[in-house]
């Protein structure tokens, strides 16, 4: 068993920026086989990516938290995240700092308060059993392209009200084809983050920006007509309703509320969905018994009385969370103090390369001090011991921990509690391997996953089971 990363170690006389390995090669790692890369973090901790930036991979949970605690002070994540502005804008909350970024996780958790996410509910429940139903009709499904789909509705109704099919499959192909290679091709190269000529790859980004834009300036012009047409009350505010509504109040322009959107949709839909990707590839696998435990817990009246439940979603975030780096730069004064907390050769050598420091969910939640046995996937270590926040951390941590975080997990529950409530379990067609792959910024099974809706084993069915989707999934 290796021990965990020790802090003193790195300000000794071997900067770990003295091993890096070849940049370009890095490339191919990060993007076509990030595991090998985020395993080695102990031995390597920096990532030298060619035309990136150096990432100082943090799987250590104590050096984690004193990140968070600096986290907007010493640490910023908002330019740490600059490679995702050509395709989420300069004013995402994931890249702006200070009273804009509290402004922007304000107006959202509005959007996700809990009164309005009972409100919505049964429509989550509805697009739940739907998406059940086509399963089973279908006999096969892709899982991986099935549950981006799902989750990409199910975030549109937080984020805006044209809940039209036609007009949300429009938007899905448009993010699409900006969250998947042309994502990994584009945030992972600042060449490609400008236009240097029509046949340039930036400016084919920049194109797939504008499409996008159509779409959203189309709904927001629709949202607002709306609201100078009538005074009536909405039954439950959706994100660009609340923004429309504070706008004069706060004196933000109509490209805060795209880039608020677009960031909202593109983060939620393509985590929402790599972690119901993985959910599906652990749940098509787990023994009758475990499978049990979880049939005879889900006619339960709400999540707290689900422990085999929520222990199965949290090692399903443990193992592979949809976002395995959350990317921070050493302010201009916070020098003396990431010293203190990286030490000092690392943390000069990083702010002067405009490196990443970068605490990693994945070498976290593979530390062997922290999760004995880390390779292998077992629910009950969640029934045994309560991690801190700084050792589970699947939707990050500091003040830029996920604000969506409760849909986020409402929806993974309500996908269960859909399956589970119709006697239903997923079998995959061919069994594959564990293998994650990068899908711009969250990473995702890297094979197809065929799979089949089939009855639970007759031993795990229970007749009350079926009686009735209970309404506080969440």
């Amino acid at each position: 068993m290796q021990p965990v990363f020790n802090k003193d170690k790195a300000t000794a006389k071997h900067c770990p920026f003295s091993c890096k390995q070849s940049g370009w090669l890095n490339v191919l790692a990060w993007m076509f086989a990030p595991q090998r890369i985020l395993k080695r973090w102990q031995q390597r901790p920096v990532l030298d990516i060619a035309s990136w930036f150096p990432v100082y991979l943090v799987g250590d949970p104590e050096q984690i938290k004193e990140i968070n605690r600096g986290t907007g002070k010493t640490f910023l994540g908002g330019p740490g995240n600059e490679f995702l502005k050509p395709l989420l804008g300069p004013q995402s909350v994931f890249l702006v700092e200070g009273e804009q970024h509290r402004l922007a996780r304000n107006l959202i958790g509005k959007a996700l308060h809990s009164d309005i996410m009972r409100q919505r509910q049964p429509e989550i429940r509805m697009l739940m059993n739907a998406c059940v139903a086509d399963a089973m009709g279908k006999g096969r499904i892709e899982l991986t392209q099935a549950m981006r789909w799902l989750a990409f509705q199910l975030v549109a109704r937080f984020a805006f009200a044209d809940n039209n099919p036609t007009t949300l499959r429009v938007l899905f192909n448009r993010f699409e084809s900006a969250t998947g290679i042309t994502g990994n091709l584009v945030v992972y190269n600042r060449g490609f983050w400008k236009a240097r000529g029509l046949l340039s790859i930036g400016h084919f980004v920049e194109k797939i920006a504008r499409d996008v834009d159509v779409e959203m300036y189309r709904i927001l012009a629709q949202e607002r007509a709306k609201q100078q047409a009538t005074d009536a009350c909405r039954h439950a505010p959706n994100l660009l309703s609340l923004m429309l509504d504070e706008q004069a109040q706060h004196g933000y322009d109509d490209g805060f509320i795209r880039d608020t959107l677009v960031s909202v949709m593109a983060a939620g839909y393509d985590t929402t969905g790599a972690a119901l990707g993985w959910l599906c590839y652990w749940l098509a696998q787990q023994p009758p018994e475990a499978m049990q435990a979880m049939q005879h817990e889900a006619n339960q009246p709400n999540t707290d009385l689900r422990p085999h439940f929520n222990a199965f979603i949290n090692e399903t975030l443990r193992y592979c969370s949809p976002i395995e780096i959350l990317p921070r730069k050493i302010s201009a004064d916070g020098l003396a103090e990431a010293s203190r907390i990286l030490g000092a050769s690392t943390a000069a050598t990083l702010q002067k390369r405009e490196g990443l420091v970068s605490p990693c969910p994945y070498a976290v939640h593979h530390n062997p001090e922290v999760y004995p046995q880390p390779e292998h996937f077992d629910p009950e270590r969640f029934l045994q011991k309560n991690y801190k926040s700084h050792e589970f951390l699947p939707f990050g941590g500091g003040h830029r921990f996920c604000v969506g975080h409760t849909l986020g997990r409402a929806i993974l529950e309500t996908f269960l509690l859909a399956l589970l409530s119709q006697n239903k379990t997923l079998r995959l067609v061919r069994g594959i391997p564990f293998r994650p792959v990068r899908r711009g910024v969250s990473l995702w099974p890297a094979y197809r996953m065929m799979a089949s809706v089939v009855p639970l084993p007759i031993q795990t069915q229970h007749k009350d089971v079926h009686e009735n989707m209970h309404e506080d999934a969440a």
